[in-house]
């Protein structure tokens, strides 16, 4: 099977499409827009960084965004890297945030200097969490590392702006040590009758739904997808899927959720 033609990893939908339709615009947000080759070069350098961080084949990373550009790419970067990505709930408190920490072992988190303050009670008590990626900011946040924790201080500040600004000239998965039955994601419900509960999908799982809901909705490389659900919302993140399966174009809007 040539993953060109037939995806059987998320991130082959990216990379079929960035070959197909290099210069099509993919994603719009506000008054950014990206093409599929910048949004496959942008993963592609996100995953060489948590490479060299020491994120490795199904290790958890958090991102922690409203619906942007960047939470895009992060999802791509992340399973380019062989690891899972947890799209959280922009909105989510301290306390739910710190739960899925511990419950998931994430190693790293993707998130916005606006969230400091949520960090710095939501990273206590998750010991194997040793990466912070900071968007939105030319200088990382003061360290949200609670002082009067007894836990030891072990995560490392990354800038979004530095990881994007190093140069990559691999090919187009040089990543790929992940296999069709390895986890993709895991979505957390809402936890509103109680703790929130983890859905692990595996590649097979999200490319077969993906390619189902297409084929059902009949979609073609020229439509034009308005995505205003929360990526963290499961359907919400399929319209990214899906759109970067048939090589649409996504306008991702976050004033009607937020």
């Amino acid at each position: 099977m040539n993953s060109i033609n037939h995806p059987y990893l998320v991130h082959h939908f990216l990379e079929n499409s960035a070959t197909r339709f290099p210069d099509k615009i993919a994603l719009i947000h506000g008054d950014q827009r990206l093409t599929y080759r910048q949004i496959n070069q942008l993963s592609n350098q996100l995953a060489a960084s948590l490479a060299d961080m020491g994120v490795k084949r199904q290790d958890r990373v958090i991102i922690f965004l409203d619906n942007s550009i960047e939470a895009v790419i992060a999802l791509f970067g992340i399973l380019k890297a062989g690891a899972i990505f947890v799209m959280l709930n922009p909105a989510m408190k301290a306390k739910k945030l710190n739960y899925i920490l511990q419950d998931s072992g994430a190693r790293a988190l993707i998130t916005h200097k606006a969230k400091a303050r949520i960090l710095s009670d939501a990273i206590k008590d998750a010991p194997k969490l040793d990466h912070l990626i900071w968007c939105g900011s030319e200088n990382a946040p003061d360290h949200p590392i609670n002082q009067s924790s007894s836990q030891p201080v072990i995560q490392y500040s990354h800038l979004w702006s530095d990881i994007l600004s190093q140069p990559f000239t691999f090919g187009l998965s040089p990543f790929a040590s992940a296999v069709d039955l390895d986890l993709a994601t895991i979505i957390y419900t809402s936890g509103s009758t109680g703790e929130p509960k983890g859905v692990m999908s595996a590649h097979y799982n999200v490319v077969a739904a993906a390619t189902s809901i297409a084929t059902y909705l009949e979609n073609v490389e020229d439509d034009i997808i308005l995505s205003a659900l929360p990526l963290s919302f499961d359907y919400g993140l399929y319209q990214i899927l899906m759109a970067f399966l048939f090589g649409g174009t996504v306008v991702l809007e976050k004033s009607f959720v937020y």
